[in-house]
């Protein structure tokens, strides 16, 4: 484990409790790396045996091109877990999540990006009995693979996360052909004949319960004029009408994240 100072440096390492060959091999009970202090590096680091693979508990840690293939998740296993709620500024950069997980703990300013999840692996945002925020978190440009498990998901095991402030959850690919990716982001186009209503359900692409922001436009065909408005969301669910029959496209932007810093007054 890491205890206090700054900036250790864990570097080309290979870690495990147990080799393969050993007839306890299926039930290890270590954790690979604890890091308790703040400012420290685990770069281009292999876990090959542990319950857990790395545990970071201090704030402005970077992982980078760690490789968890310790204990799977579907045997209770976790490959990162960032158990330090509150403003920590953690960064998981071009990390592989080999059938286990990436377990954040009411992540406040974390970044997860290019990383690569292998059947079974995910990313788990959990709440806690005494903080069920998200203030801050970027998930982008990861990408899923193989298997049909859910790519992000939540545990609100605790409660249900009560605040989605400035998060930012796109740009990530999957396997379309057995995996579903979740965003706090998303775009639907439409096309209708004589339409007044264009009803967007966006329930099998976003994360969270609610949309805090939609923009949209429409097109309508030559020759055609309406007035034309977006309802309250409810739920994942947009409507968009119009006040007359129109042939004609909407295309609609959603977001599920609040601004922490909105421009409030300065807005006119």
């Amino acid at each position: 484990s890491v205890r206090g100072g700054h900036e250790t440096m864990i570097h080309v390492t290979r870690l495990g409790q147990y080799l393969y060959s050993d007839s306890r091999a299926g039930d290890p009970s270590a954790t690979a790396i604890q890091i308790f202090g703040n400012d420290h590096y685990v770069t281009n680091t292999i876990v090959f045996s542990s319950r857990i693979g790395v545990e970071v508990m201090g704030a402005a840690n970077l992982l980078t091109g760690v490789h968890t293939w310790n204990l799977a998740s579907s045997e209770g296993g976790i490959g990162i877990l960032i158990n330090a709620p509150g403003y920590t500024q953690n960064r998981l950069v071009a990390c592989y999540l080999d059938y286990n997980s990436i377990v954040a703990v009411a992540p406040e300013h974390l970044t997860i990006e290019s990383g690569f999840f292998l059947c079974g692996g995910n990313i788990v945002l959990a709440t806690t009995a005494q903080d069920r925020k998200i203030n801050g978190l970027n998930i982008v440009n990861n990408q899923w693979d193989l298997c049909t498990n859910d790519t992000i998901v939540l545990d609100e095991s605790n409660g249900p996360f009560t605040a989605i402030n400035d998060v930012v959850i796109n740009n990530n690919m999957m396997n379309p052909n057995s995996l579903t990716i979740r965003s706090t982001q998303a775009t639907a186009r439409l096309t209708q004949t004589g339409a007044t209503k264009w009803t967007f359900d966006f329930s099998d692409r976003l994360l969270f319960p609610n949309i805090y922001t939609v923009q949209y436009s429409i097109e309508m065909a030559a020759g055609s004029f309406a007035r034309h408005a977006s309802r309250p969301p409810v739920g994942r669910t947009v409507t968009i009408e119009t006040d007359q029959p129109v042939t004609g496209t909407v295309t609609v932007f959603v977001d599920q994240s609040v601004p922490s810093h909105p421009c409030a007054a300065k807005c006119k």
